[in-house]
């Protein structure tokens, strides 16, 4: 699934990210190799894995290597 979403805030081992549900289900974007600060932009990204009982996302950037997971 391909979710709009916007960078909020940088952590020891990636980024938090607001998806803009009612509930403040987040996401969490793992810090990979981005050349420039990605925090307070929008961003499209890949939900991986949904973790309900703590209402976080699993998520991945979309780019060329995971586009087709979305098809």
């Amino acid at each position: 699934m391909l979710l709009p979403a916007k960078v909020e805030a940088k952590e020891a081992k990636g980024y938090i990210v607001d998806f803009g549900f009612k509930d403040r289900t987040k996401g969490f974007l793992k810090a990979g190799d981005e050349q420039a600060s990605i925090v307070g932009k929008r961003v499209y990204v890949v939900v991986k894995k949904v973790i309900a009982e703590s209402k976080i996302i699993r998520c991945e950037l979309l780019c060329k290597e995971n586009r087709d997971d979305c098809v």
